[in-house]
């Protein structure tokens, strides 16, 4: 009795110490939340909850999507917009809140081929994918993808990141 007694006792020391006091994932939402909340106000922002209805954003306007997305369409591009299994190609930086780039992939020089991936396969991060899917080719946007609907990394970190788009063309 007092061997139990005693192992039950060790057994609650050592899981009441190992116990990472730590964030639960309800409060790290709430903070990227914040985040996203200050990083719109400190850049004087704007957010509509409706597309303008010619897809002309005036600067610093952003639309806040259903699915957690901010878009800014600077050029709407042409006409041509991407559908379901076409293979399209763009460019793109990805910086977090604080403006460091994460990824450079807006020039030839920084890398060589443009992006390319099957629309709506999956393949990129749906917040990115549904930027795209809103801009014609030669189309450029500002996206500001929350970690919902972000990269792996960015779901797994709970990071919102900041994208610059420039959807080059589709096949």
């Amino acid at each position: 009795m007092k061997k139990t007694i005693f192992f039950a006792l060790i057994t609650c020391i050592i899981f009441g110490f190992s116990c990472k006091k730590g964030k639960s994932l309800s409060e790290k939402r709430a903070e990227e939340r914040a985040a996203i909340a200050k990083f719109i106000a400190d850049s004087a922002y704007v957010v509509v909850d409706e597309l303008p209805a010619d897809t002309l954003f005036a600067e610093k306007v952003y639309y806040h999507s259903s699915t957690g997305l901010y878009l800014n369409i600077e050029n709407k591009g042409e006409s041509r917009k991407p559908k379901v299994n076409d293979k399209v190609y763009f460019r793109f930086y990805m910086r977090d809140l604080s403006g460091n780039i994460i990824t450079r992939a807006m020039t030839p020089e920084e890398s060589r081929d443009a992006s390319s991936t099957k629309f709506g396969s999956g393949d990129i991060p749906a917040g990115l994918s549904e930027a795209i899917g809103y801009l014609g080719t030669d189309g450029a946007a500002y996206a500001i993808v929350p970690s919902s609907i972000g990269s792996t990394d960015a779901k797994s970190n709970i990071t919102p990141y900041v994208y610059e788009i420039r959807y080059i063309k589709v096949e």
